[in-house]
This record gives structure tokens, C-alpha cells and sequence, in this order.
């Protein structure tokens, strides 16, 4: 099953509350696995977060 949004959920207020979540909990995400003190299998766990909200992301720009 894929997801599809329209061009009005895109504007929603609703839609982009979650984008302005998805993207400052992105940063959050990014700034963390910056740490160098991370192990290696702490590094891929938040890689694996990053990778998730970018796929999320991506519903609102799906001509990406």
C-alpha cells in the first residue's frame, strides 16, 4: 500500500505541524550521531532513525 498526499493535505495545518516536527527531530537525530563517542551499533540504530523521518519526509516533496 502507498501513501499519497494531496496538494491540500500538503498545506494542511495538520501536515505541517508533523514536517516541522519530523525535520527539527531530524536535526536532533543528525547533531547526535555527529558524537564521536557513539559505538558502531549505536551510530547504525540512529542511522536507521535519520533514514525513517527522511522517508517520511518525503511525502511532502514526492517529486524528490
Amino acid at each position: 500500500m502507498s501513501l499519497e498526499l494531496s496538494s491540500t493535505d500538503l498545506v494542511s495545518s495538520t501536515w505541517l505541524k508533523i514536517e516541522k516536527h519530523l525535520e527539527e527531530r531530524l536535526n536532533n537525530l543528525r547533531s547526535q550521531n555527529d558524537n564521536e563517542t557513539l559505538t558502531e551499533q549505536k551510530t547504525a540504530a540512529m542511522r536507521g532513525r535519520i533514514a525513517e523521518i527522511k522517508a517520511l519526509l518525503h511525502y511532502g516533496n514526492p517529486k524528490d
